[in-house]
């Protein structure tokens, strides 16, 4: 599951960095693909396997951007963090609400994140600020985009496995 997670991951960054700019103008008002796949993943499978995705993104965003991949990687750490940190809180229950609703409060968590590195990084908080709607709806997205990857990822979630698990 590795290998699925680095391909999902390099696919995202595409995603993020090809197709997104043309449907969304404004800096801040664009969903993010890795964080929603990141989010994702963790609900469905396990959090510590979100590494993979979060490295492999920022990889390939950092280089095909004028940005350094670290400061990809940074962006997308508010993301494996609520996503490990929600895990935590609810790790008995395993239903497919819960999983949603952590992945959606996870990926739109880590969007904001997203976007408050890069404002920090740029020195652009102001502009921050005053796009605030557009940077909750693209949260919102986010957290939708997560819900829907754990619905679609649930028959490859990982099992509990023993006689009474």
């Amino acid at each position: 599951m590795i290998a699925l997670a680095l391909i999902l991951g390099v696919t995202a960054a595409l995603v993020q960095a090809a197709v997104l700019p043309a449907f969304y103008t404004g800096l801040w008002a664009a969903p993010v693909p890795a964080c929603a796949l990141i989010a994702g993943w963790a609900a469905t499978r396990r959090p510590e396997e979100t590494w993979t995705i979060a490295l492999a993104a920022a990889l390939v965003l950092g280089a095909i951007s004028v940005e350094r991949a670290g400061w990809f990687l940074l962006a997308m750490l508010p993301t494996v963090g609520a996503a490990m940190v929600l895990a935590t809180m609810a790790p008995r229950n395993r239903s497919l609400t819960a999983r949603v609703g952590r992945a959606l409060i996870a990926a739109s968590g880590g969007a904001l994140g997203y976007a408050g590195t890069f404002a920090i990084a740029s020195t652009s908080a102001d502009a921050l600020l005053e796009e605030a709607p557009g940077l909750g709806a693209a949260a919102l997205v986010t957290g939708l985009l997560a819900a829907l990857i754990v619905v679609c990822a649930a028959p490859f979630r990982r099992r509990p496995v023993g006689l009474f698990a």
